[in-house]
């Protein structure tokens, strides 16, 4: 061998070098690292040299996948530590069809027009009304178009077991408004068909009248200050699109 290496250092999990600072017998500087040269002093140098050029390559590209592991790991993390389904239901009440609780209507009850809401919200079957503001309801239904769902209780003596949809374009839920302002399309199902409801001055939030074949009900969702079912429970939920 024409080349006696008196200094080699390696260095892992970064910058990989190795340096022959000189040459057995002439004397020649045959390797630096930093100008990149390689002055042939025997082929064992130079193979040498291209080798921790290789090294340095798979350095890189070990650093790279430590990165994107790095990443991976984050977000693992993060979808594990979230709680499962839509995001408004980690802050919401939602059935498991991702229908968002409301308002509930307890026996005996009243949401009346309040658009402030009041109570608690805690269970669908809670034994006390309470409801969300329409502010907060507006922001749960979002920019597209909403479906809204009236729910009655079994022990509802007028219409027990019913579910009663409503849908009119991007308006607004508002609860103490009435005539144009008040939800008039309704349906048996939530993907219709929906048909119009004739307006009422004195029909606020939303309301079926006169559609009971195509409805299901003849029902007034809040009529001046009492909702449909004050003689049982009923809930209100929202879907956004």
């Amino acid at each position: 061998m024409l080349c006696l290496l008196q200094h080699t250092s390696l260095v892992l999990g970064g910058i990989l070098t190795l340096r022959a600072d000189t040459a057995s017998e002439s004397g020649i500087k045959v390797y630096d690292n930093k100008e990149e040269k390689c002055m042939v002093a025997g082929d064992e140098l130079c193979a040498m040299k291209e080798l921790i050029s290789k090294f340095d390559d798979l350095s890189a590209t070990v650093t790279d996948l430590i990165d994107t592991v790095t990443t991976i790991n984050t977000t693992v993390t993060e979808l594990t530590s979230a709680p499962p389904g839509p995001k408004h239901c980690q802050t919401n009440i939602c059935d498991e069809e991702g229908w968002i609780l409301v308002a509930r209507h307890a026996k005996n009850g009243a949401w009346g027009r309040s658009t402030g809401g009041f109570g608690s919200l805690t269970s669908p079957t809670q034994g006390s009304s309470a409801r969300l503001s329409d502010a907060a309801i507006q922001e749960l239904q979002g920019d597209g178009v909403a479906t809204f769902r009236w729910s009655s209780d079994p022990g509802s003596s007028t219409y027990p077991n019913m579910n009663i949809y409503f849908q009119e374009g991007q308006k607004k839920y508002k609860s103490d408004v009435a005539g144009s302002s008040t939800f008039n399309r309704c349906s048996k199902s939530p993907e219709g068909p929906w048909h119009n409801v004739p307006e009422y001055y004195a029909h606020y939030g939303l309301h079926t009248w006169q559609q009971d074949s195509n409805c299901g009900a003849y029902v007034i969702f809040i009529y001046y200050d009492q909702p449909y079912g004050f003689t049982g429970g009923s809930t209100l939920w929202v879907k956004p699109e």
